[in-house]
């Protein structure tokens, strides 16, 4: 380049400034192309995550109800006022499914035995020890995480129960 020579000047400045705006623009296209990337490791990642952490049916309570989310997103809501009784009972028997269904973790839905004729299931299968909630609607049977959650949870239905009479 010479200095001095304004023709020459304008030349490299333009070819560098095209060089530039190309460089610029390959860049600007490969980080859109690593962005989507991203973005579809992070959804990839997260719904394997979420398949994993919906193996179980959830609980929530508030002061009139029990909201019951299934693995697959599906409600159950249940009004306290509809419990007429409760029990925790061992349960070997769970029969045959009718709708609903079941991961290598949990059953839940509508299923059928003969001590419970048709039932709503939320249980945990690794446990035998369900509560037993006999409503205006049938029976429901629940439990969660453990023994010691699941005597926990009783508990704090009839809690719940006798606070409402």
């Amino acid at each position: 380049m010479d200095i001095g020579n304004p023709k020459k000047d304008y030349e490299y400045r333009s070819k560098h400034s095209a060089d530039k705006e190309s460089i610029f623009h390959s860049m600007r296209s490969s980080s859109y192309f690593l962005s989507i990337i991203i973005v579809i490791i992070i959804m990839i990642v997260s719904s394997l995550s979420s398949g994993q952490a919906n193996n179980y049916s959830k609980f929530s309570w508030n002061k009139n109800s029990i909201k019951i989310t299934d693995p697959t997103g599906s409600i159950y809501m249940l009004d306290y006022s509809d419990i007429i009784s409760t029990d925790l009972k061992e349960i070997s028997d769970y029969g045959t499914m009718v709708s609903g269904g079941q991961t290598k973790n949990s059953r839940y839905g509508i299923w059928s035995n003969k001590s419970f004729s048709n039932y709503h299931i939320y249980a945990d299968k690794s446990i035998n020890t369900n509560i037993v909630l006999l409503t205006t609607k049938g029976y429901v049977l629940i439990n969660n995480e453990s023994i010691d959650v699941t005597k926990q949870l009783f508990s704090y239905i009839n809690s719940m129960l006798s606070s409402k009479q």
